[in-house]
């Protein structure tokens, strides 16, 4: 009797501590699915702050080509800045899409799939800034005729201008070497990282290591209820 008595307490408290694991494992997947959307959230901040920038700039930059329009000196450069601002722009609107398709209430590897995608298109929305490098005399032609009114293409003195080639020449190795070595894999070198981390990389890598440590606590409980089933 009670034999029978030890057995019947010991499994109250063995159900007992199942469930304070279970509850305990469920407020971790929450913890961290919390973690998750708000380093998104902050992520989507970025994301809304650069689209709304870029579409001013885009608003300034198609008036001056308007204006400037019989002026291929001018206007030449100037399109060459708005190509760089709108490709950004429209990578911001579709990582800001592929944003609110996240479900939270979706499986871990589903939201895994979906932020590797969004990481994809984070990484490309550099490509043509990284590529406007050897063109930067476009960027000096706009300002130098914005703030001092003046032609710079039409009227710059020759060594000016070859000068400005030189470095443009020059700048095609950086650009290159940021092509290539540009990945979330690199953020040990200082370039990257200030490159990805400092326009809200940062917060997608930490949404993703939130996730990974979901996956891992999900695959514990996995684990732990095959053993409990083998062993009955």
């Amino acid at each position: 009797m009670e034999l029978d008595e030890l057995k019947r307490t010991w499994s109250e408290h063995a159900r007992k501590l199942d469930r304070i694991l279970s509850l305990n494992l469920q407020g971790l997947k929450t913890a961290q699915l919390d973690r998750t959307r708000s380093a998104l959230g902050r992520f989507k901040a970025f994301r809304l702050r650069e689209m709304i920038v870029g579409i001013l700039l885009l608003l300034l930059l198609g008036s001056y080509i308007a204006d400037r329009i019989s002026i291929p000196t001018l206007a030449i450069p100037a399109f060459i800045v708005f190509a760089s601002v709108l490709l950004p722009v429209i990578a911001n609107i579709r990582q800001l899409i592929l944003l609110d398709r996240i479900s939270y209430a979706d499986p871990v590897t589903t939201i895994q799939r979906k932020l590797e995608e969004i990481k994809l298109h984070y990484l490309r929305s550099f490509l043509l800034p990284v590529l406007m490098l050897p063109l930067y005399m476009a960027y000096v032609s706009v300002m130098f005729n914005l703030v001092f009114g003046i032609d710079v293409l039409a009227y710059g003195k020759a060594p000016f201008l070859w000068a400005n080639l030189a470095v443009s020449l020059i700048f095609v190795v950086p650009a290159v070497w940021v092509l290539r070595n540009l990945s979330f894999k690199n953020t040990d070198n200082p370039v990257i990282r200030a490159l990805v981390h400092g326009n809200g990389g940062k917060q997608m890598v930490a949404a993703l290591e939130f996730l990974k440590a979901l996956q891992e606590f999900e695959d514990e409980e996995q684990n732990g209820a095959a053993k409990q089933a083998a062993s009955r």
